[in-house]
């Protein structure tokens, strides 16, 4: 087959990316990668980002689905018209200098540059997720939220954006009814906005969320009880550390003894409600990914993400939750009201609210 463009650009700076390894091999020495300079460094790295674009669609048949809005695109895999589950994988910033454009960030389908040039794609990029999905039958959704926010001032916005608009005109139309996210780094913000801004739509479907380093204790407090509760009972995160891979960092115990025992009330935790300060920024449990490097930590715990990410799902808020959410939300609408009113919020529910005879009772 013949050398693609990228392939034949690669070559021209001196090197070739091994079919089996998939690593970069110097052509005279078959040396990995040597840093000679900056500007060398980033034209590497740029070939490099087009040829994982290349392979996405060649050898797993993702394709480009184009976002209006956005004016960019994702990497849909071709069985999700039909496929039952569908796993969406988000990358981080991974914003580095480049002497030939200012910054750049990091490209869909890579979780970091450094690693798919000084390392391998197979440690790189997402391809092994696109090899294990492929494999099952599992259909794949690659985000592009750097691309939508290039040449955009605000950062985290368009990001939110991204996701959204992902959601509304792709994932809506598919038929997985189990659906599972990877977030690495910054796409743990990316997850935590879909679930604060289409909660009620993603809970029916959402299975469990595998962050890697993203730092999703931060973010926590934006999402309402009902999601907090998800958040401790279905997601895990792997975070960087020298602990072998698997060991737990911190659970999520007192996230849930927090949520679920404050006087036996459901408590009203929207981020736009004024509640004291409590331990609900806790999030899911933590664990090792068996390395101390944050770019390394989705690739680590490769094995144990795939686990969770196609494991049986019976964790779907159920349709009575629902439905105990959709009055949780209309009923936040009606504290606000009497809040202005009286002057003092109305911040629970009672824990034992059952939808039926009885009316929900509120606690001053």
């Amino acid at each position: 087959m013949a050398a693609s463009k990228e392939e034949q650009r690669l070559e021209e700076l001196g090197y070739r990316l091994d079919e089996e390894s998939l690593e970069l091999r110097h052509i005279a020495t078959a040396a990995g990668f040597q840093f000679v300079s900056q500007s060398h460094y980033e034209c590497v790295g740029n070939a490099l980002e087009i040829i994982v674009h290349q392979l996405m669609e060649t050898k797993y048949g993702m394709e480009r689905v184009e976002l209006p809005s956005q004016k960019c695109f994702v990497f849909l895999s071709k069985n999700a018209v039909k496929a039952n589950e569908l796993v969406i994988l988000g990358c981080g910033a991974g914003k580095v200098a480049d002497l030939i454009s200012g910054f750049v960030f990091i490209s869909a389908g890579q979780w970091a540059r450094k690693l798919c040039i000084n390392g391998s794609l197979k440690i790189g990029s997402v391809l092994p997720f696109l090899e294990w999905a492929h494999k099952r039958n599992i259909a794949i959704l690659v985000l592009n939220p750097n691309h939508a926010s290039l040449k955009t001032e605000s950062y985290f916005k368009n990001r939110r954006e991204h996701i959204i608009s992902v959601w509304d005109n792709i994932c809506q139309k598919l038929p997985a009814k189990q659906l599972a996210i990877i977030a690495h780094s910054c796409g743990g913000y990316d997850a935590y906005e879909l679930l604060k801004y289409r909660e009620l739509e993603v809970l029916q479907r959402l299975k469990c969320i595998a962050f890697t380093d993203a730092g999703q204790s931060s973010y926590v407090k934006n999402l309402s009880c009902t999601s907090r509760m998800f958040v401790v009972q279905n997601c895990k995160e792997w975070v960087s550390s020298s602990m072998p891979l698997g060991t737990i960092i911190r659970t999520s115990s007192s996230e849930k003894k927090e949520i679920t025992s404050r006087k036996g009330y459901w408590c009203f935790s929207r981020s736009n409600t004024k509640l004291p300060p409590t331990k609900t920024d806790i999030g899911c449990v933590e664990i090792s990914a068996g390395t101390a490097s944050h770019a390394e930590t989705t690739m680590k715990a490769f094995e144990e993400i795939c686990r969770i990410s196609h494991q049986k799902s019976s964790n779907q808020v159920e349709h009575s939750k629902l439905m105990h959410l959709f009055v949780e939300m209309l009923a936040e609408s009606v504290l606000k009201l009497l809040s202005l009113n009286f002057g003092k919020p109305l911040l629970c529910f009672r824990k034992a609210f059952i939808l039926g005879p009885s009316l929900p009772h509120f606690a001053y």
